[in-house]
């Protein structure tokens, strides 16, 4: 360890003589602290929130004012604008949604994979698919 030490020492000290003017090179680490992002994240979580209280109204709305089969009827185009419409109207700064967004409030009011309200049938896993034992199959 001693060894080390003046190895390091001797090196230090023949690189000065040979670059007088260079510093040293310092670690990224080292030195002043870094800027605290602490204030940038919770405005990026404000602007999160509103948005999805902005979607969450306006599926309400929409739900509101139009019936499932309406729905349907309309032109992908003109739900599209119904959807950015209605966003926009509940942002706080009347911002416009992006696609995801507008996909997400579609499948909350189950425009792309409505559930089915009827009752289904039976299903058939409940059923023995052939002879039930001791009843005749030849195993």
């Amino acid at each position: 360890m001693k060894n080390m030490k003046l190895i390091m020492e001797n090196f230090r000290k023949t690189m000065k003589e040979a670059w007088p003017g260079t510093e040293e090179p310092k670690a990224s680490w080292s030195g002043k602290p870094q800027k605290n992002w602490s204030k940038e994240i919770g405005v990026h979580n404000a602007a999160n929130a509103a948005r999805k209280e902005a979607m969450r109204l306006a599926v309400a709305d929409i739900e509101r004012q139009y019936d499932e089969r309406e729905l349907h009827n309309m032109v992908y185009d003109e739900l599209e604008d119904l959807f950015v419409n209605s966003f926009s109207d509940n942002h706080p700064k009347q911002d416009i949604p992006d696609e995801d967004e507008v996909e997400s409030m579609m499948k909350a009011l189950e425009l792309f994979n409505p559930i089915e309200k009827d009752d289904p049938m039976p299903s058939d896993q409940q059923d023995n698919p052939g002879f039930a034992k001791g009843e005749g199959g030849n195993y």
